[in-house]
């Protein structure tokens, strides 16, 4: 049986294990080749539904508008993406992706399958028990 500091060190090296994954992505296509970080979850954002707008974007990726703004204006730069007035309300921009930015390749590793392919669904269930008592835990301190 482990102990918690074992436990804790396992789930540590996970933690590393994926980030390496997530860099490797990111060595293989630049910045933008990473879903997960920067302009690539912007462009990963934009691939899974072209044509939102900013608020829309700053909200489901959980940043400041300002913040986002700010990359879509380097994204804007570098021909990535187009900012396009809405037909519905010429006051909102809808932020689409050009050619150039829906040909970048992004590695898209299956993170949940290499994570949990190796558990049936009896241990799916009980891992997921296990992660929303440590979420419970963990959200009764703050």
């Amino acid at each position: 049986m482990s102990t918690k500091e074992e436990l804790f060190d396992q789930f540590t090296n996970i933690n590393k294990q994926l980030a390496m994954i997530r860099h490797k992505a990111e060595h293989r296509h630049g910045p933008l080749g990473n879903a997960t970080r920067g302009q690539g979850r912007v462009l990963a954002l934009l691939k899974l539904h072209d044509g939102v707008s900013a608020r829309q974007m700053a909200e489901i990726l959980g940043i400041r508008a300002s913040s986002l703004n700010e990359m879509l204006s380097k994204m804007e730069a570098q021909g990535l993406i187009a900012r396009i007035p809405s037909e519905d309300d010429k006051r909102v921009m809808l932020v689409m992706l050009t050619d150039a930015g829906r040909a970048i390749e992004q590695d898209q590793p299956n993170i949940p399958d290499r994570l949990f392919g190796a558990f049936d669904a009896d241990e799916r269930a009980q891992l997921a028990d296990y992660f929303e008592r440590i979420v419970a835990r963990l959200g009764e301190e703050l």
